[in-house]
Formats: structure tokens, C-alpha cells, sequence
């Protein structure tokens, strides 16, 4: 195999950047490398003697650049790659020239001191085909990855708990020094915290059986010190796909004594070396589960030893290389272009606005962060990384994670929150629209009570897309509907909406004025329609007083299950309701569905709609297409949906968005 070569640049001449730049000049073959070089051919600080004062000082080469700026670096056509070393509060804006100017860029840890900085840079990454990593080499160390294999294998078996702690003493530094500076990102969080979750991280998020689900935070606390910056650090985490906790500490006052502790049922791995970011060695401590007394009990130690040559801040020299030369940037997304198909649902304003308990998706544009809506739509698969294995280039996709920012033409998203859909039946409206209101109504028509062939429900908004998607769902189950709407304007118009409903596969309709002014005749006439039969699930997304009179209607042991509030009045249930028919009233809402299952269960999900469309069970959801086109202005295309939500009221706006 030929040599590869890289050739780096450097702008932030600190300590670790000297380090790094050591481990760059450094023969690869001492780490076990033949195929890959790299070479330092330029460096950049606040003055070009500083600069040249630092190659001397790491042995460059002669032909190596020294720059009194940054820029310097950045427009070096020599430099395909810039390590970035400064302060933690800089690390955005050098990334961004970096980037800007067209370079791959290796961002010490932390990348950035805000997650709408990494998103920014990440979005600035993938539009130019460049590579983008936060510097943490630990998590490529062979030692760390043999690690990782044994504990998934089960070496000491099921995981329960991960305390991973890094502390350093830092004495004798002025008050001046980064780490006790919060403006430069300063305290123990930003410092040392990255080094604790990698192995959290590589141990319990990467294993096998969790699945990508994603740590609860069920605690965190800290203590600053006279700088204001935090000097005692801890946070503990659940893993709750494979039930298992991590305890991370840091600390700026007093070094680690014990690294990293696993605990198993089988006994314990754990790490005495210093510091955490490098540690060369690790025992295993087995102990006799057959034991009457599992932890007063002598363990079987066996030690193993993993030398690092140098300091070794060169990350896996193949794997980046490989990367970069070979273009391939996104081994674990996908980018979706096409993105054209996107419902717009009150909820989704309600997200912009920041008075939903969902939070918007934010990008940067020229360092301002915006709030990017949409939770659906359709879109098709321009490019895949490397490592994704269940798409292809032209799949077409749905969203399988809420708040995917889907009011875009294209997005680079990871592939785990993407379903495939491959069904001919389904029109574009379908698909855009897989994901939210069929799901809702499905899940809570089979989630809370055992329905049977021939039962009756009510339910509330059922004009709106849940609720006439309840309608056929349950009409395709043969469960029976009572239907609650509002009066319209007329008489006619709302005798035009009954029938659209009774068309849709509603049994009975009812207006909220009927049940609220004469309950009395409404509950009579709902005796009659269930004729004896138990009316054991009520649906409601409106509240207020209409919603206390669909309660009365219910039988024993019944659930009322909300899902919205469009009155914005409150639920008032009576207790004697709860005491002496044992009701129970729940919520539902399918963003926590949606993070609390699998890929698997949501796909089987997705499913099940798919094959009630194709079997003419569910009909395309009442809608209008909006058309945002390339070329409009900000104020044009905002135009365009103030229009359009101005003009419907029970219709659902989709995007098309032209590239």
C-alpha cells in the first residue's frame, strides 16, 4: 500500500498543541504505522516571532511556515488540515474560518461552549465536504476498543454501574490562567468532564443492547470556587436500555486515585492509571457468583498492559486519513435532499414559539441562532455514510424522531432516526404525514383498553387529523365512533361537516353546544346509540366543559386519554368520577412514544399504517400545498405561510420546498 500524507497546520501554540505537534514529527512507525505520514508545514499565532519560536522549539522541519495570525494558516494552500489548540472559548469561531477557508479541521475538546455552536459548524462542515472531529484521541486508543469489546461480550456480565472520575491539582497558576477563566470556557466541565463520558459513553451508550437510546440525566451538581468556574463536578446518568447507571466526577483540585470502576455481576473492570485521557493499563477482577457472599469474597485479577509511545494525540492515523482522502464524512448519517414534503401542525408553532415541552431543532446562521420547525415529512436519500447498512442512495424516508427540523430542502441526519417507506400506495401526502396523527390515533385506540369488535368510543376535535384518522382506524377494527365537533358558522356548513365525517366511517356525530347546553338528551341519546354497551375510552384533545359532559358518558374503569388542549380551558373531571367509577384519566403524546421504543417498534408501527392505507382504510388527511419556491425572500416565504394559515382552519398546510 502507498503512503499517505496529511499535511497539518496549527493556530492556538500552547502546551497540548506542542504535545501534538511532537506526536505529528514523531516516526509513525513507533506506533505500528507504515502507510500513513504527516507533516507540519505551518503554524500561526499572535506574532510570526512566537510562531517561529515554536517550530524551533518542536523540531519542525525548515520548509515548516510560522505565521504571525491565523489567517495565515487557514489561506496556506499547503495546509489540508488545521489543528485547532486555543482556548475553549475560541474554539467556534477558529473552527469556522478553518472551515470557511476550505480546510478539514481537528477542534481540541471541547469543539465548542454551547450545542447551536456544534450544530452550526457541523451544517458549515457537511455543505463544503469537509472533515470535522473534536480531538478526543482516548475513544481510538486499542486499549479503550479492547475494553468496549470485552465488557459487550460479557466478560464480567450484565453492566451495572460506571464511575468514571478525572481530577487534576492545579497549583501555582495565576487567577488569570484559562482554568479558572469563565469567559475562556474555564472549571472542570469543560476541561476534564469530556474524558469521563468517553468511557460512559463507549461502555454503556455504544453497547450492543441499548441500542443508541439515550442517557437519562437524574442528577448533576457542582461546586465553584472564588473565579465563579466549577471545581467539583458530578452528574449521574441512566442508561435505561440495558438499566444501568454512570456516575461521572471532575475536578480541578486533587488528582484521580481510582480512574474507572465497572461493576458486574460477575465482578468488576477497572483503571488505576493516571490520567484518564491515556491510561495504559486495566484489570479484570472476577469473583465467584456462585459465592454465598458476592462481595466479601477474594476476586481473580488478571492485568493487562497497553504502552503508549509518545504522548500520542495522533488520533487513528488510517481511519482519518481514509476519511478524508477518500471523501467520506458521514459514517453514521445520512443527507436528505428532496426534503420537499412537510406538514405544518399548530404543535409545530407551538414549538417556535418555545411554549411546547418539545424544543425546537436550532441552527446558526452568521453567528444568530434560529429555531428550525417541522416533525414530518418525506424525503428522499441523496448519500449515505460509509457505515450505514439499512438505506440506499433514493430511498425514500420518513422521520422516525420528533422535532427533526423538517422545514428545510435537504438535512444531514443520522440514519438510526429514518424509516424506510417502499409501498406504492402511498401518495406523497400520505407519506409526509406516516409519522404523527395515524400513529396518535392507532396507539391510543389499542394502547388503554381492550377493545372488541362491535365496542363504541368518543372522542372530541374529531375533524381534526387525529380524530378523523380515529375514525377510519376504528371503523377499519369495526369499533363504533360517537363524534364530538364544533358548530360552524351555519347550520349548513355544519350539517356538510357531519356528513363528511359520517362518510369517513363516523357512527354518530355530535356538536360540543349539543352536549354541553341539553347533557341530559346527549347522554340519553348516547344510551341508545351503544344500546347497553360499555363505553369504556374517551379521547379528548379539546378540555373545557364539553370534555367534563363526554366523562359522564363513560362507563366503570373507563379511560379518558388527552392528547391536546385547542380550548386552552382547563380539564375539570368531578371526583366522584375517580371514587366511585374508578376512572382513569392519562395523557398521551407521541413524542415520548417515539423516544421511549425501539427503530424496530416504530417501524412496525409505521407499518401497520402503511397497510391500512394500501387497504383503502385511510384516506389522505384534508390539506393544502404550499409552495415555498428558490429565490423568495425571507419575507416572501413567511408571506406565503401567514396566507396559508390565515385561509384553513381544519386543512393541514404542506411545504414543498424547491431547491
Amino acid at each position: 500500500m502507498s503512503q499517505i500524507t496529511l499535511n497539518f497546520g496549527l493556530v492556538g501554540l500552547g502546551g497540548i498543541t506542542e504535545t501534538f505537534a511532537k506526536d505529528i514529527l514523531a516516526d509513525p512507525k513507533e506506533r505500528g504505522v507504515s502507510d500513513v505520514k504527516h507533516n507540519l508545514v505551518a503554524v500561526g499565532s499572535s506574532s510570526a516571532k512566537k510562531a517561529d519560536e515554536f517550530l524551533q522549539r518542536v523540531g519542525a522541519p525548515s520548509s515548516a511556515k510560522g505565521y504571525g495570525s491565523y489567517e495565515g494558516v487557514y489561506t496556506d494552500s499547503n495546509v489540508q488540515i488545521v489543528y485547532i489548540g486555543t482556548p475553549h472559548s475560541h474554539h467556534y469561531h477558529n473552527a469556522k474560518d478553518a472551515l470557511s477557508n476550505g480546510k478539514h479541521v481537528i477542534v481540541e475538546k471541547p469543539a465548542v461552549i454551547s450545542a447551536p455552536q456544534m450544530r452550526a459548524l457541523v451544517d458549515l462542515a457537511h455543505s463544503k465536504r469537509l472533515f470535522l472531529m473534536e480531538a478526543k484521541w482516548t475513544r481510538f486508543f486499542p486499549m479503550l476498543q479492547e475494553i468496549s469489546r470485552k465488557l459487550h461480550s460479557g466478560v464480567i456480565g450484565d453492566i451495572k454501574l460506571v464511575q468514571a472520575d478525572f481530577g487534576q491539582t492545579f497549583v501555582g497558576l495565576s487567577p488569570e490562567h484559562r482554568i479558572f477563566n469563565i469567559n475562556l470556557g474555564g472549571g472542570s466541565i469543560m476541561d476534564l468532564m469530556p474524558y469521563p463520558l468517553i468511557w460512559v459513553f463507549s461502555v454503556l451508550y455504544y453497547h450492543p443492547d441499548n441500542k443508541l437510546v439515550k442517557p437519562e440525566v437524574r442528577g448533576a451538581s457542582c461546586i465553584k470556587n472564588k473565579y465563579g468556574v466549577d471545581e467539583n463536578t458530578h452528574a449521574l446518568l441512566k442508561f435505561p436500555g440495558i438499566n444501568a447507571d454512570a456516575v461521572c466526577t471532575t475536578n480541578i483540585n486533587i488528582g484521580s486515585v481510582s480512574t474507572l470502576t465497572v461493576r458486574g455481576e460477575k465482578g468488576e473492570l477497572i483503571i488505576h492509571d493516571l490520567p484518564l485521557s491515556r491510561p495504559q493499563s486495566y484489570e479484570i477482577r472476577l469473583r465467584d457468583v456462585n459465592h454465598p457472599s458476592p462481595d466479601n469474597q477474594a476476586r481473580k485479577v488478571e492485568k493487562f498492559n497497553f504502552p503508549i509511545p509518545n504522548h500520542v494525540t495522533i488520533m487513528d492515523d488510517n481511519a482519518i486519513n481514509a476519511i478524508i482522502l477518500n471523501k467520506k464524512y458521514q459514517p453514521l448519517l445520512s443527507i436528505l435532499k428532496g426534503a420537499r414534503n412537510g406538514f405544518v401542525y399548530g404543535a409545530d408553532i407551538n414549538v417556535i414559539q418555545g411554549v411546547y415541552p418539545a424544543k425546537a431543532r436550532t441552527i446558526t446562521i452568521d453567528d444568530e441562532e434560529y429555531r428550525l420547525g417541522g416533525n414530518e415529512a418525506l424525503a428522499q436519500v441523496t448519500e449515505i455514510g460509509e457505515s450505514v447498512k439499512d438505506l440506499s442512495i433514493n430511498d425514500w424516508v420518513v422521520m422516525g424522531a420528533s422535532q427533526s427540523g423538517t422545514w428545510r430542502s435537504s438535512a444531514v441526519l443520522p440514519s438510526k432516526d429514518l424509516i424506510k417507506v417502499e409501498s406504492n400506495a402511498l401518495s406523497k401526502v400520505h407519506a409526509a404525514t406516516l409519522s404523527i396523527n395515524p400513529p396518535t390515533a392507532l396507539r391510543m385506540l389499542e394502547d388503554f383498553v381492550n377493545l372488541k369488535s362491535g365496542d363504541y368510543i368518543i372522542q372530541n376535535g374529531s375533524n381534526s387529523a387525529v380524530g378523523t384518522a380515529v375514525i377510519q382506524i376504528a371503523k377499519a377494527m369495526n369499533i363504533h365512533t360517537i363524534n364530538l365537533i364544533r358548530e360552524r358558522e351555519t347550520t349548513e356548513k355544519t350539517n356538510q361537516l357531519v356528513t363528511e365525517l359520517k362518510n369517513l366511517g363516523a357512527t354518530h356525530v355530535l356538536t360540543n353546544e349539543e352536549i354541553s347546553q341539553n347533557s341530559k338528551q346527549a347522554r340519553e341519546s348516547i344510551k341508545s346509540w351503544t344500546q347497553g354497551k360499555e363505553l369504556k375510552l374517551a379521547l379528548n384533545c379539546v378540555g373545557g366543559k364539553e370534555t367534563t359532559e363526554i366523562v359522564k358518558t363513560l362507563s366503570e374503569g373507563a379511560y379518558l386519554v388527552t392528547y391536546g388542549a385547542m380550548s386552552k380551558q382547563p380539564l375539570t373531571i368531578p371526583p366522584g368520577l375517580h371514587i366511585f367509577k374508578n376512572l382513569h384519566s392519562v395523557g398521551f403524546w407521541m413524542s415520548r412514544w417515539y423516544k421511549d421504543h425501539t427503530m424496530d417498534e416504530k417501524k412496525t408501527l409505521i407499518s401497520e399504517i402503511v397497510k391500512l392505507i394500501e387497504n383503502g382504510n385511510l384516506r389522505e388527511p384534508s390539506h393544502q400545498i404550499v409552495k415555498l419556491e428558490k429565490g423568495q425572500t425571507d419575507e416572501e416565504a413567511t408571506k406565503v405561510l401567514h396566507d396559508a394559515l390565515a385561509s384553513t382552519q381544519s386543512s393541514k398546510i404542506l411545504f414543498e420546498i424547491d431547491e
